[in-house]
């Protein structure tokens, strides 16, 4: 048994123990060629563990993603986000919270129900794969969805 702590984001660390032995562990994670047990496989993302890299220290086998791996590919956030687009209702939603508008003024302004609004708003997080609203127009902005909103200042 070899024991694997996978450093996958910012404050994800996912420690267990695997049947394989450190070193084909270690050559097979470098590869990007490792499957984690059935129990873990939801909790990963492929596309990271494609990109990690391994080394064994003491009797553990670290492995972090590479960010140099992920920005080697065309466009990592796209396999994060489901392949179904945005609709054009969700794209204006999208850009009132990227202008920090709450659910309660996009609302009033596109004279909406709050609660649609809402549905609207948790079904871009769900294409965003996302649980907050910032985190759903950060990657929005990443994919060229949306555009940063600059307040402009008062003279």
């Amino acid at each position: 048994m070899t024991r694997l702590i996978l450093l996958s984001d910012v404050g994800s660390i996912l420690a267990l123990e695997v049947a394989q032995p450190a070193e084909e562990l270690l050559q097979a994670l470098n590869r990007g060629e490792w499957t984690p047990p059935d129990s873990f496989g939801c909790l990963l993302n492929k596309a990271r563990l494609r990109c990690m890299r391994a080394v064994i220290l003491g009797g553990w086998v670290v492995a972090l993603v590479d960010p140099a791996g992920l920005e080697a590919r065309s466009d990592p956030l796209e396999s994060e986000v489901h392949q179904s687009k945005l609709s054009p209702r969700q794209h204006q939603i999208l850009n009132l919270l990227a202008q920090g508008l709450t659910n309660k003024q996009i609302a009033q302004q596109l004279s909406l129900s709050q609660r649609t609004v809402n549905l609207h708003i948790a079904e871009i997080k769900n294409k965003m794969s996302a649980q907050t609203n910032a985190q759903s127009v950060n990657r929005a902005m990443a994919l060229g969805y949306c555009r940063p909103f600059m307040r402009k200042r008062k003279a």
